[in-house]
């Protein structure tokens, strides 16, 4: 198969990638010295079976266009806005490794949105840095989020 055919074929996100997110999250717990209960062990069984069921929500909704090598790619986020393309685009410009990102979205009425990816060298793979964009873009939410609910806790007491 050319080149040309291969950046023609989307491919799609491994489903591995949060599977091993939630073994290191459960293992990180474990070293924390989560206690080992009945219902603890549940939670974490549940949270894994979630991440699982998210990543494959996700990797369904994402379509990777591979460029002419590993550093370019475009990735086609369905079901998706502004909102996301700019706030992954913010995160990823942010990545010394990146040289340029930029997205677009086709139309307002049709649910898709094209992110190009490139980074500095062939060393540093385009899709890895979109895992690393979207992994601190979740950091920064999970922090503003819980920053919010402990301002709210403290103006309702």
């Amino acid at each position: 198969m050319s080149d040309s055919e291969n950046e023609d074929k989307p491919s799609y996100l491994d489903e591995e990638l949060l599977e091993v997110e939630a073994e290191e999250d459960a293992t990180m717990q474990d070293e924390q010295g989560d206690s080992s209960s009945k219902t603890d062990k549940k939670k974490k069984k549940k949270k894994e079976q979630s991440i699982v069921q998210d990543h494959a929500a996700i990797t369904a909704n994402i379509e990777i266009h591979l460029g002419p090598d590993a550093s370019v790619s475009t990735f086609i986020f369905h079901k998706e806005s502004h909102t996301m393309g700019n706030s992954v685009r913010h995160m990823l410009m942010k990545n010394k490794k990146v040289s340029f990102c930029g997205y677009t979205v086709p139309h307002p009425l049709e649910a898709k949105m094209n992110l190009r990816l490139q980074t500095v060298g062939e060393k540093y793979t385009a899709k890895e840095t979109l895992e690393e964009g979207l992994v601190n873009l979740q950091q920064v939410t999970e922090t503003v989020m819980s920053k919010f609910d402990n301002a709210l806790a403290a103006f309702t007491d």
